[in-house]
């Protein structure tokens, strides 16, 4: 089973070229040569897009490119409603963790 589909925004989180770690593409397609790159046999490759050149390894020879083959156990697809909810809880959690501090200061300084 794939972790990403056709659309998916995903970011490279393993990569021969560590350079590519982090980088956020989209998902465009199956990529055409399946053993252009290696990776798990199981695994798919799909032809994915980066706003910023991804660096790979052609023999001995190293180049870039803003659209390559990224296998699918490399990727972690980033879909909305998780990730959207994970940074409201965060930024919830902040606003109340500051709320208490601000809270405990003023009590203190009520004691000085």
């Amino acid at each position: 089973m794939h972790k990403c589909t056709l659309g998916d925004l995903s970011v490279i989180v393993y990569a021969y070229n560590t350079v590519n770690i982090g980088s956020i593409v989209r998902v465009l397609a199956v990529h055409p040569n399946q053993i252009e790159i290696q990776s798990r046999t199981d695994d798919v490759l799909w032809t994915c897009q980066s706003a910023h050149p991804m660096t790979y390894a052609s023999g001995n020879e190293m180049k870039q490119a803003k659209i390559g083959p990224v296998p699918d156990s490399y990727m972690k697809p980033i879909r909305g409603e998780s990730l959207g909810m994970d940074i409201a809880l965060g930024v919830v959690i902040e606003q109340i963790r500051q709320e208490q501090h601000d809270d405990v200061a003023a009590s203190v300084e009520c004691y000085l």
